[in-house]
């Protein structure tokens, strides 16, 4: 049996097509591989890097801290998670989301029970069970078996045994956990418009940075130092930063600050030298290095005649390009990305343009 992703899916995020093998060699899913994510990030922003093309690794599943959970690579398809094929081509891989950086590497009750009902919702659908002896032979594998690393971290190793017992528990009738709901104390709420002058990369913290920036909040986590989330991704921030920022929501002009929805072209490109051209998802495409590799020609035009002929032949070494008008659709802070036409590039040469023109 086969499926394109489990119900429990929060958002689908794919990775890049470099990032991952398209099917499984053969092999039947019949395992599952958590990793730890060696950070605090929501399920989005580690499902981010993997859409980097460059990034060289994915998971069929991230969860983050507080238990959302996204599909980066479809359950038919082989991710690169665990440093060893065959493994990878039996083997649901789930990044986890650590609640704190360091120490034992722990992950938080909502990421556990996320876990949990994910690998009942597997062992259901594909008709196995967990087994954990510690070798790569049992059905719970962990990523150490393959590679000189310490991933899944000490913490989450501990609850190996746990987590198979749990999970077979409930496949022989027992209770799924549930989160329990925690009520919002915090002074804004979810769907408020605002502007802030503070964005963390994570709620927690992070990487903390000084802008101006705007949007929707789409997420509140109660007590954090940075509670809010904007648009399900651009960082996060708290009341100082809203309260301390003199701008209005839909008032503000270009900065050069990108938020999804800013309206941006770029900066005159190169492209790789001998670089060619390359058909992806049935769109030709060229290698751009400025935007982080190859990207549609579609949606890029020629910048000059500088190869000679100003005729929009994009394939040329010599030609320069840039990219057509288009909004940003997501943003990725801690790696400086943004989302344009469904493709994660590199934001440095973006260029923002006010009211759109």
């Amino acid at each position: 049996m086969t499926e394109m992703h489990s119900p429990l899916t929060n958002k689908i995020m794919l990775a890049s097509p470099y990032n991952y093998s398209v099917g499984r060699s053969g092999y039947k899913v019949c395992k599952i591989t958590p990793h730890h994510m060696a950070g605090v990030l929501t399920a989005e922003q580690c499902a981010a890097t993997f859409q980097n093309p460059n990034r060289g690794a994915s998971a069929n599943y991230c969860i983050g801290y507080d238990g959302g959970i996204v599909c980066n690579v479809d359950e038919v398809n082989r991710a690169w998670t665990s440093s060893n094929g065959v493994n990878d081509c039996q083997a649901i891989t789930i990044e986890v989301s650590n609640s704190q950086a360091g120490g034992n590497w722990p992950i938080s009750e909502a990421s556990w029970n996320s876990l949990v009902n994910l690998c009942v919702d597997i062992c259901k659908r594909y008709g196995f069970r967990l087994t954990f002896d510690g070798t790569p032979n049992g059905s719970l594998t962990m990523h150490k078996m393959f590679w000189a690393t310490s991933c899944p971290g000490p913490y989450l190793e501990s609850k190996m045994p746990e987590l198979a017992a749990t999970v077979n528990a409930i496949l022989d009738g027992g209770s799924a956990p549930s989160p329990t709901p925690t009520p919002s104390t915090e002074k804004y709420g979810v769907g408020t418009q605002c502007c802030t002058n503070t964005l963390a990369t994570s709620s927690t913290g992070g990487k903390v940075y000084k802008g101006d920036w705007e949007g929707t909040i789409t997420r509140v986590v109660s007590g954090a130092p940075y509670p809010y989330l904007l648009n399900n991704g651009t960082g996060w921030t708290n009341d100082i930063g809203i309260d301390t920022d003199p701008h209005v929501p839909g008032q503000t002009g270009a900065d050069q600050i990108l938020t999804v929805g800013s309206v941006v072209t770029s900066v005159a490109m190169s492209l790789l030298a001998n670089g060619g051209t390359k058909t992806i998802n049935g769109d030709e495409c060229v290698n751009v290095p400025a935007l982080g590799g190859w990207f549609p020609t579609k949606f890029l035009s020629e910048y000059d005649a500088s190869d000679g002929a100003k005729d929009n032949y994009l394939a040329n070494d010599k030609a320069k390009v840039y990219v057509d008008q288009c909004t940003v659709e997501a943003i990725n802070i801690p790696y400086n990305l943004a989302q344009i036409h469904g493709n994660w590039v590199s934001a440095t040469p973006l260029t923002e343009l006010a009211n759109g023109k």
